[in-house]
């Protein structure tokens, strides 16, 4: 059964309870995904029981320091596997990376993986990157950095549909990619009472609550809070549940969604 495992929920300021916000999605045929890459991925699989040297895909979702950082130790554990790493991401996000790479001094294909570079373009909605017999994944454009992307995957029998919003402030895109999906994970910065100044590149937990009544998803997943904050979970699900009344998740790291 393919499912998403969140390694990390929160914001750019890690806590002790929540990592930098990532996901490893895993189709139904074993195929993994590494969704950004911040912290220690590899300590991070290990306690969920996932060999690292079985991860061969990452989706990029921008070029922030928060989602990119663990991809030198990543590619560094791999040391003498003789394996190849597909990094899929927006050219400016690839062009850091590359950097990164070089400035770590991975490049040596027979010491480090194979690293091919798989450009998803910034000015196409609907762009589909990535396609097996069972799984389609395309990306769309949201609101945040410049080369922000976020994801949706489709899972062909039984059909599934799941969104991805990535980090993003309101975006009428993200409503219509979301129309009628199985699960919308979506950027929950905050409640609104701390959003000045946030909802310009995040969103909140009330505007969030109309984004998932406006998409009529069947599963709301908030993510990426900001630990900085003082907040509790329960006003978020307060907040969204002002606007919406469908099955809402609120995970922590080491969750699992079973699609």
């Amino acid at each position: 059964m393919a499912k998403i495992v969140f390694l990390g929920t929160a914001g750019a300021v890690a806590s002790a309870k929540r990592d930098n916000t990532s996901l490893l999605f895993v189709d139904d045929s074993g195929e993994k995904f590494l969704i950004d890459c911040p912290g220690s991925p590899v300590t991070k699989l290990a306690k969920l029981g996932f060999d690292y040297r079985q991860i061969s895909n990452l989706i990029l979702t921008h070029a922030h320091v928060d989602h990119i950082y663990g991809v030198p130790s990543l590619l560094h554990s791999q040391y003498r596997l003789g394996n190849r790493v597909n990094i899929f991401a927006t050219q400016e996000c690839l062009l850091l990376i590359r950097g990164l790479i070089s400035f770590h001094r991975l490049e040596d294909p027979k010491k480090f993986p194979e690293v091919s570079f798989q450009t998803i373009p910034v000015d196409k909605n609907n762009f589909f990157f990535f396609e097996t017999e069972r799984t389609l994944i395309s990306s769309f454009l949201v609101k945040h950095a410049p080369d922000s992307i976020g994801l949706k995957i489709y899972l062909k029998a039984p059909p599934l549909t799941c969104v991805y919003s990535g980090d993003t402030a309101f975006n009428r895109t993200v409503v219509e990619e979301a129309k009628g999906a199985d699960y919308l994970i979506h950027d929950c910065a905050c409640p609104s009472r701390f959003a000045k100044g946030l909802e310009e590149v995040h969103t909140s937990a009330l505007t969030l609550g109309e984004i998932a009544e406006q998409s009529q998803v069947k599963t709301l997943v908030p993510i990426h809070f900001l630990t900085e904050i003082d907040f509790e979970m329960e006003e978020i699900e307060s907040e969204i549940r002002k606007n919406f009344s469908g099955n809402l998740i609120i995970p922590s790291d080491f969750d699992s969604l079973e699609l």
